[in-house]
C-alpha cells in the first residue's frame, strides 16, 4: 500500500494502475529513468549513487530512542574524490523518466573558508545560550519522556534554538504577526554581528541548494517577504534551527511547506571524526528486512538536503553532550507553511479581532473566578452552620 500525501504524480506511459511503492513519492529533488540520468543532473561532479529501500518500522533502541542499523560515510579514496552522495528510490515496474527519484543529497565539501566556519562556530557557541531563542520541541524525548539523550546535567544538556519566523496554528500564519518590532523579534537577543553571520550562512547554503535542486529552490522563492532570513533577492528560508549536541528523536516536520526541503549544514570542531549520526529512520540499503535506520556520518562543512516534511528522520545521542562547546553544531534551514504575507501577516482588522478574542477570554476567566468564589463562600457558610449546630445542639 502506498502512503502518498499531497504528492502530485505525473502521468506516464507505463500502464500501471496502482502504485506499488510504500512510503511517499515526490520528484522535486530530482528524478530519472536510470542512474545515468541521475548522474547527468549533477554534470561532471563525482557522485556516488546508492539505492535505498523503504522499511515499515523505524530503527530504535529499547527506550525508543534513535538507533542506526547501518552507516554511510564519505568515501575517503583519494582517486575517487567523492563530492556528492545521492540516495534514490526505484518505483516497481516503471521504465519512464519518473522511475527513479532522489530522497537525499549530501555535498561533502563546500567553498566556505575554514576561517568562516571557525568564526560562525565560535560566535554561535558564545551567544546562543543568552539569546532566549530556545524552543520546546516534541522530539526532545522518547514517547515516555524517560530518556537522557540530551544529557543529565542541565548546564551542559543538548539544546535546540530557533531563529526566524515560525508558523502559528493559532494565528494561521506567522507567530510574530501581532508582535511589536516584528522584523527584530525573530533574532531574539542576538547581537547584530551574529544575526549577520546567520544570514550570510543562509545565503551561501541557498546557493548550494539552487545548484543541486533548482526545482525545489524555485518552489521556495516564488514569494519573498518579511518572513525570510538571508540576504539577496532570492531567500528560500523562513527559519533555521541551531542544534548544539542535540539529539532529535524520530519525527517529521509537518509544518513545513509542500515541495520544499530542509538543508542541514554541519560544523564539527577541530576536524574530529563525527560522533553524531543523522538517521533516515525508514530506510536501508538492503532490500530484505522490515526495520530501517540508515545513518549518515556528516562531516565538517557538509550539506544535507532532504524532504523532511515527508521523510521521518532523527539524530543519535552523544555520549557526553555539552552545548557550551558542542561536538557537533548543525544549522537546519527550511521554510514553514503559510509564511507568505507582507509584514508578517499583520493587519489592523486581524489585530482588532485578536484583541476582542483576548478581552472575551479575559471576561470569561473573571466570571469563572467569581463563580468559584461564590461557591466557596456558600460552602464556607454551610460548614460554619454545621459546626455551630454541633457545638450548640439546643
Amino acid at each position: 500500500m502506498s502512503f502518498i500525501r499531497n504528492a502530485s504524480i505525473p502521468p506516464c506511459d507505463c500502464n500501471i494502475n496502482t502504485e506499488l511503492l510504500e512510503g511517499n513519492i515526490y520528484f522535486h529533488l530530482g528524478h530519472g529513468k536510470n542512474e545515468e540520468d541521475l548522474s547527468e543532473i549533477f554534470e561532471e561532479r563525482k557522485a556516488r549513487l546508492i539505492p535505498v529501500y523503504y522499511k515499515k518500522y523505524v530503527g530504535v533502541d529499547g527506550k525508543g530512542c534513535p538507533k542506526a542499523l547501518e552507516v554511510l560515510s564519505k568515501n575517503e579514496n583519494e582517486s575517487d574524490h567523492e563530492q556528492l552522495l545521492i540516495l534514490y528510490r526505484k518505483r516497481p515496474y516503471h521504465t519512464c523518466k519518473y522511475s527513479l527519484f532522489i530522497i537525499a543529497i549530501v555535498q561533502w565539501e563546500n567553498e566556505f573558508s575554514y576561517y568562516d566556519q571557525k568564526l560562525l562556530f565560535g560566535m554561535l557557541c558564545a551567544n546562543m545560550c543568552n539569546s532566549k531563542l530556545e524552543r520546546p520541541r516534541a522530539c526532545t524525548w522518547n514517547r515516555s519522556r524517560t530518556c537522557s539523550c540530551q544529557g543529565v546535567f542541565e548546564k551542559f544538556k543538548g539544546r535546540s534554538y530557533t531563529v526566524g519566523c515560525s508558523y502559528s496554528p493559532y494565528l494561521e500564519g506567522c507567530g510574530f504577526a501581532q508582535a511589536q518590532n516584528r522584523d527584530m523579534k525573530k533574532y531574539g537577543n542576538l547581537p547584530r554581528e551574529v544575526a549577520q553571520l546567520i544570514n550570510e550562512c543562509a545565503k551561501d547554503v541557498a546557493e548550494i541548494q539552487k545548484d543541486l535542486v533548482p526545482k525545489c529552490f524555485a518552489n521556495m522563492v516564488k514569494l519573498n517577504n518579511n518572513c525570510r532570513i538571508g540576504f539577496g533577492s532570492e531567500r528560500p528560508y523562513s527559519t533555521v534551527n541551531i542544534n548544539m549536541d542535540y539529539s532529535a528523536h524520530t519525527h517529521q516536520d509537518f509544518w513545513n511547506m509542500d515541495e520544499g526541503c530542509s538543508v542541514i549544514y554541519t560544523l564539527v570542531p577541530l576536524k574530529r571524526k563525527p560522533e553524531q549520526l543523522h538517521i533516515l529512520s525508514h530506510y536501508s540499503t538492503t532490500p530484505g528486512g522490515s526495520v530501517g535506520g540508515l545513518g549518515l556520518e556528516l562531516t565538517n562543512g557538509s550539506v544535507l538536503i532532504e524532504y523532511s516534511k515527508y521523510e521521518t528522520h532523527a539524530t543519535t545521542a552523544l555520549t557526553k553532550p555539552n552545548s557550551l562547546l558542542p561536538k557537533r553544531l548543525s544549522l537546519t534551514f527550511y521554510q514553514q507553511r503559510d509564511l507568505n504575507e507582507i509584514n508578517h501577516g499583520y493587519s489592523a482588522e486581524r489585530a482588532q479581532r485578536m484583541r476582542q478574542q483576548r478581552q472575551r477570554k479575559q471576561r470569561e476567566n473573571q466570571q469563572g473566578d467569581l463563580d468559584r468564589g461564590f461557591l466557596m463562600d456558600e460552602k464556607s457558610t454551610f460548614i460554619d452552620a454545621i459546626l455551630k449546630q454541633e457545638q450548640d445542639p439546643n
